[in-house]
C-alpha cells in the first residue's frame, strides 16, 4: 500500500502508453491497423472521377477504409 496514493482528479492514463516501450512480448502489443481499399465500390486502377461520373456518390467509411481514394480522386480532379 506504500506505492498507492490519491490524485485530486482524474489519472492520465496517457503515462501508461510508456510501458508498451519496456516489453520485447510481441503477443501483448496490438497488431497495426491498415485500412483497407474499399474494392467492391472503387476498383483500383479505374479512374474514381468516371466511377463517380457514372454511378454518384460513394460512402467511404474513415478510418477504416483507406484513405487513398480520396487521395487519387483528387489527383484526378486536378488532371481534369
Amino acid at each position: 500500500e506504500a506505492a498507492l496514493y490519491r490524485v485530486n482528479g482524474p489519472v492520465n492514463l496517457v503515462r501508461l502508453n510508456e510501458l508498451i516501450d519496456q516489453t520485447d512480448a510481441e503477443d501483448l502489443r496490438f497488431r497495426p491497423y491498415e485500412p483497407s481499399w474499399p474494392t467492391g465500390r472503387l476498383p483500383r486502377g479505374k479512374s474514381i472521377l468516371d466511377k463517380l461520373r457514372t454511378k454518384g456518390d460513394v460512402m467511404l467509411h474513415h478510418p477504416f477504409e483507406s484513405f487513398e481514394p480520396v487521395v487519387q480522386l483528387l489527383r484526378e480532379a486536378v488532371e481534369d
